[in-house]
């Protein structure tokens, strides 16, 4: 084509040896057709911020030309392509095996035929992409013998393949973020491949022991990073800081046995710092070698490279490897973050600069004051559920609650959901546990109310979601696993609300419908962090006990119940499937007792209160991150709007997919709104009319610069403050927004020269014509007019039209 890429055209006829004539075209050679793909094919997408091609499924054909994929929407066709290496990869009866969402194994199935679009259909399922079956060892699709530098490739990777097996944890080189991800290897390949619970089919080179380098080398060489006695530090999630214990066994997966916990990955062990600053020295209060000097809650300063100056920010979360995820920015690194100045007097340290470094005061997490977000102090409807014309469920974004939401913009946003069945009062908990004194149940669907901190009007929001009680008579099984799907995939905390005082076979049971929400999740490639899994205990006596009627712990107490063998034989079923689904889904899982609210009320409150510090302290310490980004107030009613669109189409939830989608469009119509904004300034200042700030054509190379200089700052300031989406994706959003105006400054440049011709002209005939005039009376004041409207003139040119005027003066 002309155009230098594939167009979408029609046959209108087929001629001998394969040549077309088509409707843009006649006698085009086979070679320069190929064909296009419908709704509801499988095809690979180019995606730009990964670098390679991904599977997508096309969800319709646009009349320009383009394509609306499952994860990005007005495709052109160029970036599209059907599965490479699908058609011939398997024939109908071959025996091959297929990776199973479900149970993230790969399980035995046949192919009973291939399909047009690149898919399998499989005697356990239909419409199955390539990336998903492998063959059983057939010797007739083995790849030809090596070579010695292949042989030696794949003798390391078996080498590695027997020192990895099923269970280890592992660290995986993700193309999407970027960096190193915890995994966990599910099986092992002959191919010298892996099988991650994040992945299938990773080769060896984008695999590695926790912990880095050090991690690495000590899966060659067989020599552990710690040994047994050794006196280590380990970094506790629950009460986010490091913990000094000891190491009490190595295990052969690469983990660790701690005095205080078992089976430790190596990334969250770290040997005790030496304490080589002096205490109170410049720089062991900014952090050598000691202790982390910021806690989460503490108001610190970071420097913001894109404003060039420190900025106001708080702690919301300490890395392990000493950096903190602040509420303007996760990851940021320690020598970006410090105290914030103190007024001129205040005593404190000083570092190399002469900066004051006072030991400013923190609050911890769980004791911030907290007040209603500005819009929801009441609770307000997120979602709604009704019945679908053709059977099932339909849900809907609320406008209200959305808006609500959504004038929050970019604030972070932690989220806390609260479930369990109906008739437990669970929302008049969440009314306690917010202030609110809420008692009202909630109605269909989820409810939305927010908080934050006391006069912090930038800082990250607490969130709560209520979700209506399960077991409703006007809902059914399915609406609520296709809820709690929604909460899982978007809450920091899950709190499970069960009355009885005891977590026995008949409360799993009651529960075991609606936590059958993992099958509506894939949760393969889903870059979400998981909730937290805190079990409200109501009517709990003071002492709870475990089977062999022990004192335990409330945490302890709660995985020996999840753990237990089924008691009860009618009920005993469903209590296995709930206890597997809690054990397979949370990996961080807390409980917390509450007595009752018939006994003391004192009792009550008191709980209420905890309960309360310890939800706020878990969710502002760590708010919700997709895709390694943060989600902020306005990302997350776009995420629950993919979601819930997922769950009306029948679709299995993929918050990957979900995320893909939301900063693709988020960054398109950021794009297209500034874009907009900046071209009405840019054609104002073309067509000669005055802008904000007073600036009018034509003006000098170096004010027109700097006119257009501070609209590009402002504009980058505004996409910095609301584009949503990984780093790669609103780098790439950002330069077409700058490619496109750069056109546009172009022409505002050329006008801009255009005018000073046209002014510098006319007043240079003016200046001429006094010149060549007779000596009459008032002719030198008349002169003085001329030459201060040329030199007024001259003043405001830019160069190229100065030097043009200038040559015609002297001339």
């Amino acid at each position: 084509s002309s155009q230098g890429k594939w167009i979408l055209a029609k046959v209108q006829k087929v001629k001998q040896g394969g040549v077309c004539d088509l409707d843009c075209k006649p006698d085009v050679p086979a070679d320069k057709v190929r064909p296009t793909h419908g709704a509801g094919d499988l095809v690979e997408y180019y995606s730009a911020s990964q670098g390679s091609w991904i599977p997508a499924k096309v969800l319709r054909v646009n009349q320009n030309g383009t394509f609306d994929l499952d994860c990005k929407p007005d495709v052109a066709l160029d970036k599209i392509r059907r599965p490479q290496g699908a058609s011939s990869a398997f024939a109908a009866g071959d025996e091959v095996e297929y990776l199973s969402a479900t149970t993230g194994k790969w399980i035995p199935a046949k192919v009973l035929g291939a399909n047009t679009n690149g898919t399998f259909d499989l005697d356990c399922k239909p419409g199955v992409t390539a990336d998903k079956i492998r063959g059983v060892g057939s010797a007739a699709k083995a790849p030809p013998s090596p070579d010695r530098k292949e042989g030696a490739s794949i003798r390391k990777a078996a080498a590695f393949s027997d020192l990895l097996k099923a269970g280890d944890f592992v660290e995986y080189l993700s193309a999407t973020q970027g960096r190193w991800i915890p995994a966990k290897v599910v099986s092992a390949n002959s191919n010298g491949t892996f099988d991650l619970d994040c992945k299938p089919e990773v080769p060896r080179d984008k695999i590695r022991r926790p912990s880095g380098e050090a991690a690495d080398a000590t899966a060659e060489t067989g020599a552990p990073e710690y040994k047994v006695g050794d006196d280590v530090e380990y970094f506790g999630a629950t009460q986010n800081r490091w913990i000094s214990t000891k190491v009490t066994k190595v295990n052969a997966n690469g983990t660790y046995d701690l005095a205080c916990k078992p089976l430790v990955a190596p990334d969250k062990i770290r040997r005790p710092p030496a304490a080589t600053a002096v205490e109170g020295s410049p720089r062991a209060s900014r952090g050598f070698g000691g202790a982390s000097p910021h806690k989460v809650g503490e108001v610190v300063e970071y420097f913001g490279a894109t404003l060039g100056k420190w900025i106001p920010a708080r702690v919301l979360a300490v890395k392990p490897g000493g950096g903190y995820d602040l509420d303007c920015k996760p990851c940021a690194p320690a020598d970006k973050v410090r105290r914030p100045l103190a007024a001129s007097g205040a005593v404190g340290g000083s570092d190399d600069l002469g900066e004051q470094t006072p030991h400013t005061p923190h609050t911890p997490a769980g004791s911030m004051k907290l007040t209603s977000a500005p819009g929801l102090a009441k609770p307000m409807q997120l979602l709604s559920a009704k019945r679908a014309s053709g059977g099932g469920w339909r849900y809907e974004v609320c406008p209200e609650g959305a808006a609500a939401l959504e004038r929050l913009g970019s604030r972070r946003v932690a989220v806390a959901a609260i479930c369990g069945p109906r008739k437990t009062g669970k929302t008049s908990l969440l009314g306690m546990v917010q202030g609110s004194g809420q008692k009202v149940s909630a109605g269909p669907g989820l409810w939305l109310s927010a908080c934050a901190g006391e006069g912090d009007d930038s800082g990250p929001v607490l969130a709560y979601l209520d979700c209506e009680g399960f077991g409703s008579a006007a809902s059914d099984h399915s609406r609520d696993a296709q809820l709690l799907a929604m909460l899982a995939l978007l809450s920091s905390a899950m709190l499970v609300n069960s009355a009885g005082g005891a977590l026995d076979d008949a409360r799993l049971a009651e529960l075991a419908p609606a936590l059958r929400f993992c099958e509506s999740i894939e949760e393969r490639g889903n870059e979400t962090s998981r909730p937290m899994l805190m079990w409200i205990l109501r009517d709990a006596a003071r002492q709870l006990l475990d089977a062999k009627g022990r004192n335990v712990t409330p945490d302890e107490y709660l995985e020996s119940c999840l753990n237990a063998a089924p008691k009860d034989e009618e009920k005993g079923g469903a209590a296995r499937e709930a206890r597997r689904s809690l054990l397979h889904f949370f990996k961080r899982r807390v409980c917390v007792p509450v007595p009752s609210a018939s006994g003391r009320v004192g009792d009550f409150k008191s709980a209420a209160s905890r309960l309360r510090e310890r939800v706020t302290e878990v969710c502002m310490a760590s708010p919700k991150m997709v895709g390694g980004q943060p989600l902020t107030c306005f990302s997350l009613v776009q995420l629950m709007r993919q979601l819930a669109s997922a769950a009306n189409d029948g679709r299995i939830m993929n918050i990957k997919a979900a995320w893909e989608i939301v900063q693709h469009t988020t960054c398109g119509s950021l794009a297209d709104e500034l874009r907009e904004s900046a071209s009405l300034l840019l054609r104002d200042l073309a067509a000669g009319r005055p802008v904000p700030g007073g600036a009018k054509l034509p003006l000098t190379d170096d004010a027109l610069n700097t006119v257009l200089r501070d609209r590009r700052h402002a504009l980058k300031d505004q996409w910095e403050e609301r584009a949503v989406g990984d780093e790669q994706v609103r780098r790439e959003y950002w330069k077409e927004l700058k490619d496109a105006l750069s056109r546009e400054e172009g022409l505002v440049r050329a006008q801009n020269a255009k005018l000073a011709d046209q002014q510098g002209m006319e007043a240079l005939r003016a200046w001429q014509d006094w010149l060549d005039g007779d000596a009459e009376p008032g002719a030198l004041n008349a002169g003085d007019a001329v030459c201060r409207r040329l030199g007024s003139a001259l003043e405001r040119m830019p160069a190229r039209p100065l030097a043009r005027v200038g040559r015609a003066s002297i001339q």
